[in-house]
This record gives structure tokens, sequence and C-alpha cells, in this order.
């Protein structure tokens, strides 16, 4: 596996920085690297970093259901003729357009820097592999929408990574559940390289030009500790490396 500490694209971006406006990061990567636990060491470090979690999670519930309400008669005259992968596909939908709520509300807050944990490319790269395991053009078609949006709106995705053996064992280790937390250690490193090729090919998409910078850095080789100390170094300085 190829080193991945602090390697960093050099892309320029298309969204102008604009004064006043909160650097908007995610941090992404397959299971095992690291995701939550620097996410919790950067929401401690400092007042000025918001972080948006994901959907999924019980403490979003709440906004999830009050944003949702003017979506759901669209998706109800969809339901009974839709297939099981679309109705997947509606969901990431769902899940995409609430992040764009959560984020504009943030946006107006006193937060120098908004950090995704589960955020659009998390999800966009659902969309990734909704569409390999399907070959549908749904997925296809609401990917590339989303990240026309998200390309001028997200400054820097983080990834995180390791090599397999190291995360295969994370995973088996973890004391959360997982969906591949008890398979063979061969069905896992497929897991993992599924997740890889669906995460890579979603910051692909943007261009070379275009979109949010990529960092990538390798868990086994650089501690958390520097890395969170390097995230929030480019928070107060606005995304100037």
């Amino acid at each position: 596996m190829k080193e991945m500490v602090a390697a960093t694209d050099r892309r320029k971006g298309n969204r102008p920085r604009v004064v006043g406006m909160p650097l908007v990061i995610e941090i992404v990567g397959p299971s095992g690297a690291g995701k939550t636990t620097l996410v919790k060491a950067l929401e401690e470090s400092s007042d000025s970093i918001c972080i948006i979690k994901g959907f999924q999670r019980r403490r979003n519930r709440s906004l999830m259901l009050r944003s949702s309400l003017p979506l759901v008669w669209c998706a109800a005259k969809h339901l009974l003729t839709m297939k099981v992968q679309n109705l997947k596909v509606l969901h990431v939908g769902l899940l995409l357009h609430l992040t764009k709520l959560h984020l504009k509300e943030n946006l107006n807050r006193d937060f120098r820097t908004v950090v995704f944990d589960q955020g659009p490319i998390f999800m966009l790269a659902k969309l990734n592999w909704l569409g390999h395991r399907s070959h549908a053009d749904a997925p296809i078609k609401l990917a590339d929408s989303e990240r026309r949006y998200w390309s001028g709106h997200l400054d820097y995705i983080v990834i995180l990574d390791a090599p397999d053996e190291v995360l295969v064992e994370r995973i088996q280790r973890r004391h959360q559940p997982h969906i591949v937390k008890h398979e063979s250690e061969t069905r896992i490193r497929e897991f993992l390289r599924q997740w890889r090729r669906s995460i890579g090919e979603t910051v692909q998409d943007f261009g070379v030009t275009e979109g949010p910078r990529v960092v990538r850095y390798d868990t086994s080789v650089q501690s958390l500790e520097s890395i969170t100390e390097a995230i929030v170094g480019l928070a107060r300085s606005g995304g100037e490396e």
C-alpha cells in the first residue's frame, strides 16, 4: 500500500473563499480508519469547529423528521412503482437534501469550520456503490446533480486509510456493531476494497481542477493526535496551506 501520510491533492478548487464564511471539511475513509475518533477529537479541540454527524445517527432524527415533511408527498407518489434499488437511491437523496439544510443552518452561526462525519462524500460514495451493484441510471443522475452542488460548498476532503491487515484487526476488535465484523477476513478485505473504490471514484469524479482539495492520511503511520493538530491548524488558517 502506498504511503499516504499528509499527501495532498493540489486542486485549486472552484469555490471562491468568501470572507467570514466557515471552512467546510468532510472526514471519509473505510471502516476502521479512525474517523469517529478523529471527529470526536476535533469536536473537543475547539469551540469554533461545528461537527455535523450523519443523519443515520439518533441525535439528528428530529431535524430529519422536521425537514423531510415537504418531500414525503413527492416520495409517496412513487413508492408503489419503485424497485427496491430505487428506494435506496431515494433514501440517499433524502439524506443529501437534509445535509444541505443542516449546512445552511450552521453557516449562519459563529463557527470558523464545519466538519462533516458521514456527509455528502460518504453519501455520494453510497450512490456509487448502488450504481455498481444495480447498473442503473438513477444513482448516476442523482450523483451528477449533487456533485455540482457540493463542488461549490465543500472545501476539503480528508481521507483516512490504513493497510488492510490493520483495518481488519480494528473492525474485528471494535465494540460497536458492524456489517462485516463477524465475517471472514476475506469478506472484510473485499468490503474494504469496494468502499475504497467507491470513495476513490467519487472523489475523482469532481475532476482535476474542480471541487474540494483532498488530503490523505495513513492512520497506521501517523497518530490521530497529529492529524487533529493538522486539521485544527488548517481551520485556523482558513484553509491556507
